[in-house]
């Protein structure tokens, strides 16, 4: 019974490949019956075939038909790879234009930070760790200029950071990060090397040199709270201590731990074996993946892309390959910032990056907080500090 039906399947899939490749041959028929007829009755595509001899060909018009299938068949396929290929870039061209609405942001939080300016939508300075995950959404940010554009494109050209395809990952409005690393001159992150570039041109790290009077008073309220929750009921801020336990999680497949697990605790042989076992396997695996993806990337290219000179021919193709995709997304910001214009015209919004009522929430818990640590101090329950 189960060979039956088997067979049953069977014959039903061969019957469908039947049916679909009888239908094709129909279509295919159909068309170049319609095609033959319209180019005999076109004047003069017959006059120009006039032009030749026939040679080898017993049908010239049957001859272009074939070809022309051919096109029809396969055309829209790689139409379709060919636009999505388009599309791609111009996805991160729009990360692009996120950067530059980031910078912006960014340098108002520096002004509101220090009191230069005030903001009505902000309480606290946590309400920019949410604008920046709806940062297309945020409408008291100035729009973006062609001026910026071209800046943008500029800073794409130069090409010296790191480049990172998902702007969550890129806290750009970590007002201690991005500050951090404006002191230390670490401007190889995305975020960084961006705000470092807009800054020469603009002159806007001067920003970076104003008091954090914000933030300061912020973090007074918040630790007043907490040192009052302790001496209210130190049991219970105990257990809050126990229960919000800031000690990093145990990951044994994190590298930092995993390497000093090994050195401090470990064998001198277990230590050459980890060593032979990273070399041969783990890091040529790692590696391995990031070439080969830019290999395929690069393979389907259908234009020159420039390599220098390099002592590692695999280093020579990653650069290459950064410099081939900053060109692309440079390429295409100016098609990403006319729908960014045709979204501004029409009122159009985007998508927000985050869970918006998770990020009220926290934000109300925040300010709760902190107008609990003014009314601690005897000041009166606002924002007005």
């Amino acid at each position: 019974m189960e060979n039956q039906d088997d067979n049953a399947e069977l014959n039903k899939y061969t019957q469908d490949r039947i049916d679909k490749s009888i239908e094709k041959l129909n279509t295919e028929k159909e068309l170049k019956i319609k095609w033959r007829n319209e180019f005999m009755n076109n004047k003069p595509f017959m006059k120009y075939l006039e032009e030749f001899r026939v040679g080898s060909s017993k049908s010239p018009i049957d001859d272009y038909i074939t070809i022309r299938y051919r096109w029809f068949e396969h055309g829209n396929l790689f139409k379709d790879i060919l636009e999505k290929e388009r599309t791609k870039w111009i996805d991160f061209a729009f990360i692009g234009l996120g950067a530059i609405l980031q910078k912006k942001l960014f340098d108002l939080q520096c002004l509101w930070r220090a009191k230069q300016i005030t903001i009505p939508s902000i309480n606290i300075s946590k309400s920019f760790d949410k604008l920046e995950r709806d940062i297309f959404n945020c409408d008291f940010l100035d729009p973006i200029t062609e001026v910026e554009i071209a800046m943008y494109q500029d800073f794409l050209t130069q090409g010296d950071f790191i480049f990172n395809d998902y702007e969550d990952f890129c806290d750009w409005q970590n007002y201690e990060v991005i500050k951090y690393d404006f002191e230390c001159e670490c401007f190889e992150s995305m975020a960084s090397a961006w705000y470092s570039f807009q800054n020469k041109i603009t002159g806007n790290s001067k920003l970076f040199l104003l008091p954090d009077s914000k933030g300061i008073r912020e973090q007074f309220y918040l630790d007043l709270v907490k040192s009052h929750r302790y001496k209210m009921n130190p049991q219970e801020a105990l257990k809050e201590n126990q229960i919000t336990d800031s000690r990093p999680f145990f990951n044994i497949y994190e590298d930092k731990i995993l390497l000093h697990i090994l050195k401090s605790f470990d064998t001198k042989e277990a230590q050459n074996l980890f060593e032979y076992y990273y070399e041969g396997f783990e890091r040529r695996q790692d590696e391995n993946e990031v070439y080969k993806s830019i290999f395929n990337e690069l393979i389907k290219v259908n234009e020159v892309v420039p390599i220098e000179s390099h002592i590692n021919f695999k280093e020579a193709i990653k650069k290459a390959y950064h410099r081939y995709k900053c060109k692309k997304i440079a390429d295409h910001m100016p098609i990403a910032y006319e729908q960014y214009l045709l979204n501004r015209q029409f009122g159009f919004s985007i998508p927000s990056n985050s869970d918006s009522i998770l990020w009220t929430m926290l934000i109300l818990s925040v300010e709760n907080t902190i107008l609990d640590g003014r009314e601690l101090s005897g000041e009166s329950r606002d924002f007005n500090f």
